[in-house]
């Protein structure tokens, strides 16, 4: 039904300008109704349906405060959930310049229950008042939601006398959970709080915590007083430590009244009778309409001839059933027991998705992305919502490649992202096509281990270099090869073609890099011995120059033309090399040494190279993406790690090998790397986008993370008093001490 009003639309020049936003889309801002300490609540006028509704705005001045803004949406969409006369009814919920704001149920002259209990009320008004209060809250815990923060402000009173619940702030949500409580939390209004709220115990926190302040809401409206009262602390210790005087003993309430006021403000839970706030509002409607109480001690016999003076027909009829009362209670019986079986089963399997998103969420900040898989794996397919879809995302793991049965020594694929390969210390390569998981061909090589691959940029021929020495070529289609006459004598630790595949390069434990052109079949390059033999070597893009470095702490650049060293770079004190890499535009050269740290060189005289440090041991390999932006290391920590080139930022920290992690390779055009283990498996990993990268406690039980519903944010608790809020897209945060 739409409702006029004569109030004239605020304008710019009116108060609340400075804080509320101008305009808030679809609706005509009336007058401010009032401000609370979270939000500005205005009467307004919703355009599309010509109804005034009450607009509560959030504080643009809480903008920054994630907690808060999680608090408000919370109650928002706790209060949508309610369809009850007696709860405020939510509209619509958005978002407007930064601010959330949600439009409710709007009632004239209304005034709250507080103004009603300065002095004490009639029992049978204070009964019914508590009893329509009671209902409303009924329909909040039949939704699974726990209001925490019942008070006489807190309910709305209509010019027709009806009670309004307001205010779902504090909410708890069974299946809306935005981690924002905790154990240790202390949320509420002393006065009306639980004692299990007061000890902050958030496991305690049930629809029995909800009736104990209706209980205390009860005794107010009965003797014009709370239950407990003085400073903060002093409400708070005799609330768990003190039984509350007689209602009796400050002013005359009937006995029944009474019996019911203190059931619900036992100290522990289970003794508060009242499950939910429905059961005590069946029994304040027992109260008044003069029938027997369940918190007074009623035999049966009396509780069953007071029945049958009320019910003379009922009982007649009931006599009638008694005859089919054995098979009727066993197909009720069957009932219940299947519709608790049904309730329970969706309980666990709810628990095992929250329990398992939660555990995901976990090794995102910084454990076994493998791990992290299987947990989202094992979550029923009905229960993958947001949560589950947001980390399927951000899980960096996308499978292992299995083909070998000894350590994979070296990955690589080819320029046109279409194979990936392998080679392993039990002799094999396998050649795989990306998304699948059975090597499409594995070649026997012959060569002992195979220490070294490369694709020949036609992507159709790729060379393997072996312990024994030897360097072979083979044709991928047809799994033949031919042994290429380099002329190594020991082991080959790396082999490389140039970038027009002219020219393959190959050193290793002979101490000597040679250089073979494919088109004459005559060397046209070998070195001088470097110290200690090679395991490393790349060509410069322009395939005029040549990086090597090993056993001994330095990188030599030399000249294939001339065949004269034209640089040596030293940094990496006393360590061995593992790998270099020139950048795709060859104006730098990245090198992981023994030593734990990354270098990137800048070639041209006089340049200091920049460190990547990250890496707890040996770094094994580096190599560049293709568009020279990123650079991807691996090493003896087991961790594949990805670097943003130009500012030598560590992007992402990926973990899952079983083993020390000794190659790794890029696919072009792809967000993927390649990486290979002594664990005998092959690894795939997304790179897209930025990991929020968190350090978790090496004891991390009572750990617990939860994701903002939009994605921008997640809070972190490590059972501890604090809770961290990190916003994922600048990855930065603060962080909020429990009192």
């Amino acid at each position: 039904e739409t409702t006029r009003t004569d109030d004239p639309p605020v304008t710019r020049s009116q108060t609340w300008e400075t804080t509320v936003p101008p305009e808030i889309p679809g609706y005509e801002l009336l007058k401010p109704l009032g401000r609370g300490g979270m939000g500005l609540v205005w009467k307004a006028r919703q355009i599309s349906s010509d109804r005034i509704v009450a607009l509560k705005v959030m504080n643009p001045e809480f903008r920054g405060d994630i907690e808060l803004a999680l608090r408000f949406q919370l109650e928002a969409r706790a209060a949508a959930r309610i369809d009850h006369p007696g709860v405020i009814r939510v509209f619509d919920v958005g978002e407007h310049a930064g601010c959330s704001w949600f439009s409710m149920e709007y009632c004239p002259a209304e005034t709250t229950l507080q103004s009603r209990l300065g002095a004490p009320l009639p029992p049978s008004e204070a009964a019914g008042l508590v009893e329509q209060v009671a209902r409303g809250v009924a329909a909040a815990h039949q939704r699974q939601i726990v209001h925490r923060d019942l008070k006489p402000a807190n309910i709305l009173l209509t010019a027709s006398g009806e009670t309004k619940v307001a205010d779902f702030g504090l909410a708890s949500v069974a299946d809306l959970s935005l981690g924002l409580t905790r154990t240790g939390s202390l949320l509420g209004t002393p006065p009306y709080m639980s004692p299990e709220q007061i000890r902050g115990t958030a496991r305690e926190i049930t629809p029995r915590s909800d009736v104990y302040a209706l209980g205390a809401i009860l005794f107010q409206a009965l003797t014009g007083k709370a239950p407990f009262e003085g400073t903060r602390s002093e409400i708070m210790r005799a609330t768990c430590e003190t039984e509350p005087v007689w209602p009796r003993n400050v002013r005359v309430v009937p006995t029944g009244l009474e019996t019911i006021c203190l059931r619900c403000l036992q100290k522990e839970p289970a003794r508060r009778l009242y499950a939910t706030a429905g059961e005590l509002a069946d029994d304040l409607r027992r109260w008044r309409e003069r029938f027997p109480i369940r918190a007074r001690p009623v035999g049966w016999r009396e509780r069953g001839w007071l029945w049958v003076r009320r019910n003379r027909a009922a009982s007649i009829a009931l006599v009638l059933l008694l005859l089919l009362l054995p098979t009727a209670a066993m197909a009720v019986r069957n009932g219940m027991l299947l519709r608790e079986l049904a309730v329970a089963r969706e309980q666990l399997l709810v628990e095992n998705t929250v329990s398992r998103l939660t555990e995901g969420a976990l090794h995102l900040s910084g454990g076994p992305h493998v791990q992290m898989r299987e947990k989202l794996d094992g979550c029923p397919p009905e229960h993958r919502n947001w949560e589950w879809r947001h980390l399927a995302q951000q899980c960096r793991f996308l499978g292992f490649l299995r083909g070998h049965t000894l350590p994979v020594s070296s990955v690589a694929v080819s320029r046109d992202g279409r194979w990936i390969a392998s080679g392993s210390h039990d002799g094999t390569l396998c050649l795989w096509r990306p998304g699948e998981e059975r090597p499409a061909r594995k070649i026997e090589c012959g060569q002992g281990y195979v220490r070294c691959l490369s694709f020949h940029p036609d992507g159709v021929r790729i060379a393997t270099g072996g312990d024994d020495g030897s360097v072979w070529l083979w044709e991928i289609g047809t799994g033949q090869g031919e042994r290429l006459p380099v002329g190594n004598t020991d082991g080959v630790q790396e082999i490389r073609f140039s970038r027009d595949g002219r020219l393959l390069a190959a050193g290793g434990l002979d101490t000597i890099v040679r250089v073979w052109n494919l088109e004459s079949g005559v060397p046209v390059f070998t070195s001088r011995p470097h110290p200690g033999g090679i395991l490393t070597l790349d060509i410069h893009p322009d395939g005029k120059s040549l990086a090597a470095a090993g056993a001994f702490p330095e990188i030599w650049i030399w000249n294939l033309a001339t065949g004269q060293k034209t640089q040596t770079l030293s940094g990496h004190e006393n360590s061995r090399i593992g790998g270099v890499a020139f950048s795709p535009d060859g104006a730098l050269l990245a090198s992981g040494g023994y030593d734990c740290v990354i270098k990137i060189w800048n070639l041209k005289p006089g340049q200091l190279p920049r460190e990547l440090l990250g890496h707890t041991a040996d770094v094994n390999c580096v190599c560049w993406k293709d568009d020279g932006t990123q650079i991807a290391s691996v090493g003896d920590d087991s961790t594949v790690r990805v670097w943003d080139s130009s500012t030598g930022q560590e992007r992402l920290s990926l973990r899952g090998h079983a083993g020390h992690t000794t190659s790794v390779a890029f696919i072009p055009g792809a967000s993927r790397v390649v990486s290979g283990s002594d664990d005998h498996a092959v690894g795939i990993w997304n790179t897209a986008g930025d990991t929020l990268a968190l350090v978790a406690n090496d004891d991390t039980r009572g750990t617990r993370a939860s994701f903002h519903p939009s994605g921008s944010s997640v809070a972190i608790c490590d059972g501890t008093a604090e809770i961290r809020i990190v916003e994922l897209a600048s990855r930065r945060g603060h962080v909020w001490t429990i009192d």
